[in-house]
């Protein structure tokens, strides 16, 4: 899994309703900003903002104990 803020958000657009699902989002961030862009069956959701933050990815390999 990955979380993912966004933070001060410029744009969000989001169509549909949908739990529970796998997707390939399109995630491209600049110097000025970032945006997330994910189209499944019946949802659409597209966020831009001037901040992305990575705030957790598991499972986590540390692999400087082996």
């Amino acid at each position: 899994s990955l979380i993912i803020t966004f933070g001060d958000i410029i744009q969000l657009d989001v169509t549909g309703t949908k739990i529970c699902f796998y997707c390939s989002p399109i995630i491209t961030s600049s110097l000025d900003c970032s945006e997330i862009k994910i189209e499944h069956d019946d949802l659409k959701l597209y966020c831009r903002s001037k901040f992305l933050t990575i705030e957790e990815i598991n499972p986590y390999l540390d692999e400087r104990w082996d």
